[in-house]
């Protein structure tokens, strides 16, 4: 478990070497970076990395420039505003205009969030086959046509309750015996 963070209070007693500590002890010593330099109210260039729990807090909480101040506070603060933070701790609410934060590793991939400010959707559009561009380009892409790509972006729907995919089978299907879904692939009578 790793303890450098706001959640676990930067367990302290984790970075002294000989302390008992239910964390790993990550923090590399050296004279630009001792244990009385940690978490002693200045930041300290060398202990300023993750390891070290950004100087155990000193110089940030959860990211370099991040202090635990900022964390919740009402006001998007940039250095804060990445996962790692929790976005701020909610506080950047959107990390990209559309984007809300309830979007981002859900599960979904959602091309709103496709963006590096909301680390590529948190990872919820890593299918190499079906790359971003492509959804919601107002084309069927069989790659990106599955639940977890919203259909395609919606571009694999071709009439409500009609996924293209469907007007591939042999039957009639009655939600996809429209024009616009081609008559089920040509499995249905038309009804002009």
């Amino acid at each position: 478990m790793d303890c450098y963070t706001k959640v676990c209070d930067f367990d302290k007693q984790a970075a002294v070497p000989g302390q008992p500590s239910d964390c790993q002890n990550s923090c590399h010593f050296s004279e630009m970076c001792t244990v009385e330099m940690l978490g002693n109210g200045v930041c300290d260039e060398g202990c300023n990395s993750k390891e070290c729990g950004w100087d155990l807090g000193d110089c940030g909480a959860c990211a370099k420039g991040c202090l635990s101040s900022m964390l919740g506070n009402k006001v998007c603060n940039a250095p804060c505003n990445v996962p790692e933070c929790v976005f701020d701790h909610y506080d950047c609410g959107l990390c990209k205009e559309d984007c809300s934060m309830e979007m981002l590793g859900n599960k979904q991939c959602d091309s709103q969030c496709l963006f590096p400010e909301c680390q590529n959707d948190l990872g919820d559009c890593d299918n190499p086959e079906c790359e971003a561009s492509l959804i919601g380009d107002k084309h069927c892409d069989v790659q990106c046509d599955v639940p977890a790509y919203n259909l395609d972006g919606g571009d694999c729907v071709c009439s409500p309750g009609c996924d293209l995919s469907n007007t591939k089978d042999t039957e009639c299907q009655p939600a996809c015996n429209v024009e616009s879904c081609d008559f089920d692939g040509g499995f249905c009578v038309s009804s002009k």
